[in-house]
């Protein structure tokens, strides 16, 4: 489409696709003309099968992706910044960026239940069991009427 915003867009709908359907269809949308269509299809193609991604595309996602980058660092004084960069550090499985970017955020905004959240069950899945019982609890000081976050405790039975 000639239409930036309809590409773009376009990036979002791929989201229920196949991962290899996905991949060759975002492929050519990482060398569009419009800086913010290129970081969508790359934000898109985290955590995404890559190595199906024909060779000649392999350098406009790396070009994207630093792009992607660049856009989030512009913004790391805010809070939902680090939710996005801890989310984008779960879907490439890097554990240790995702609680270091959601412990960022409650550090920003102690109100980010669902920030809390995710470092508890990242800590608790790496089997930190005790750093997990010690965050649900802080989360709980500065947050004493989430039911999110007593649920949480409760599931996990950090409470004990």
């Amino acid at each position: 489409d000639e239409d930036p915003l309809v590409r773009r867009s376009a990036v979002v709908l791929q989201r229920g696709a196949a991962p290899e359907d996905k991949t060759l269809r975002l492929a050519n949308l990482l060398r569009d003309s419009v800086k913010s269509v290129r970081i969508a299809a790359a934000k898109e193609l985290i955590g995404a099968p890559i190595q199906q991604l024909p060779k000649q595309f392999k350098t406009e996602l790396q070009k994207a992706s630093q792009e992607f980058k660049e856009s989030i660092v512009a913004k790391l004084d805010f809070p939902e910044t680090h939710l996005i960069v801890g989310g984008t550090s779960l879907s490439s499985r890097n554990w240790r960026a995702a609680e270091a970017a959601f412990m960022e955020a409650v550090r920003l905004d102690p109100q980010q239940q669902d920030a809390w959240s995710m470092v508890v069950r990242i800590q608790e899945a790496l089997g930190q069991r005790e750093r997990a019982k010690q965050t649900i609890l802080r989360a709980l000081e500065l947050n004493p009427d989430s039911s999110l976050l007593q649920q949480l405790q409760l599931s996990l039975r950090l409470n004990n």
